[in-house]
């Protein structure tokens, strides 16, 4: 693992306790697995070699079913990811929280660095997969230019946002209080595709 010198994190919803949750419930959950299955079968469909973990969290670190890594990886698919927290990458810390060793990456192919601001050179991507992760950006078009910076000009880019599941365009205060959501950007549909164009990206109408 590569460390970029950057500013220390203090985004609340980045910190070690965000680590924790996301080590602790969210790698195991029943969406994360089905997510990162579609999205290495996806991929594989497509034909690609290498894929770039846009905002990997602890994929690159722990071999769960739900580990994008893993499944990546039983496609065939070489697999590099870049987070913002160096929390993600630490076998003590992953120890600590529960992880066995036998589930730890010894190889950890992870690249610490802001994905607003990637250290990844412009048009060396064959593939970017960036999942669940632009909505948590302050500025998600930001995120969204450096996706398509980082591209090959025949690249691939997979990205999930968020559906009305998380009822992120519904202002109710009362599902606020039941179930805080940490996502910075509450845009409909229609404003996500605007900004995946305005970024520089073309979107597969397939």
């Amino acid at each position: 693992m590569s460390e970029i010198d950057r500013p220390q994190n203090n985004n609340k919803h980045y910190s070690a306790d965000y680590a924790k949750m996301y080590v602790e419930r969210t790698l195991s959950a029943p969406y994360t697995i089905y997510k990162s299955k579609l999205l290495a079968r996806v991929a594989s469909d497509l034909g690609v070699h290498r894929v770039i973990d846009f905002g990997c969290n602890v994929h690159g670190s722990v071999k769960n079913e739900g580990s994008l890594r893993l499944q990546l990886e039983r496609q065939g698919i070489d697999y590099v990811g870049i987070d913002l927290s160096p929390h993600y990458f630490r076998p003590l810390f992953l120890r600590e929280h529960g992880v066995e060793e036998k589930d730890i990456y010894q190889d950890n192919k992870a690249v610490v660095g802001d994905i607003t601001r990637s250290p990844i050179r412009s048009g060396v991507a064959e593939a970017i997969i960036c999942g669940d992760v632009i909505e948590h950006l302050e500025n998600p078009g930001k995120g969204l230019r450096e996706i398509a910076r980082m591209l090959q000009i025949d690249g691939i880019a997979l990205v999930v946002l968020p559906s009305l599941y998380k009822l992120d365009t519904v202002d109710y205060v009362h599902i606020e209080e039941r179930r805080t959501s940490s996502h910075l950007e509450k845009s409909h549909i229609d404003d996500w595709i605007r900004m995946c164009e305005d970024s520089g990206l073309v979107l597969d109408p397939t």
